[in-house]
C-alpha cells in the first residue's frame, strides 16, 4: 500500500468525513462537490472496469487509471467504508479488498 494512501486510511479512521476541501490546490480532482475523505483512494487498483481501465503509461507500462472514478468520492460511500474500517484492528490489503467487495457490490 502507498505511503501516503495509508496516513489518508489512518487520518479518515480517527477524524471521519472531511467532506469537499475547495482550498485543495487539485480540486476538483474528480467532480465538483466531491467528498474528498479518500483523497488517495485505498482501493487503488481495484480493477473495477465501471471504475477504471488500464491504460499504458508514458514510460510503455500497464497501469490502472481510475481517473474518471466518482465513487470513493460519495458521501454515501465514505461513510460506509469508514464504518467498516473502524470494525478492523489492523488494515491491510485482505481487509481492504474485503471492504470494497461488501461496499461496492452489496
Amino acid at each position: 500500500m502507498l505511503q501516503q494512501a495509508k496516513k489518508n486510511l489512518e487520518e479518515a479512521i480517527k477524524n471521519g468525513i472531511k467532506g469537499t476541501n475547495r482550498e485543495c490546490s487539485y480540486y476538483p480532482c474528480h467532480s465538483h462537490l466531491q467528498d474528498c475523505t479518500f483523497c488517495y483512494c485505498p482501493f487503488y487498483s481495484c480493477g473495477d472496469r465501471m471504475l477504471g481501465e488500464f491504460k499504458i503509461s508514458s514510460k510503455g507500462k500497464k497501469v490502472w487509471s481510475c481517473m474518471n472514478c466518482n465513487w470513493i468520492h460519495t458521501s454515501d460511500v465514505v461513510k460506509k467504508v469508514i464504518e467498516d474500517l473502524r470494525k478492523y484492528n489492523e488494515i491491510d490489503e485482505k481487509v481492504l479488498r474485503e471492504i470494497f467487495r461488501r461496499v461496492r457490490y452489496d
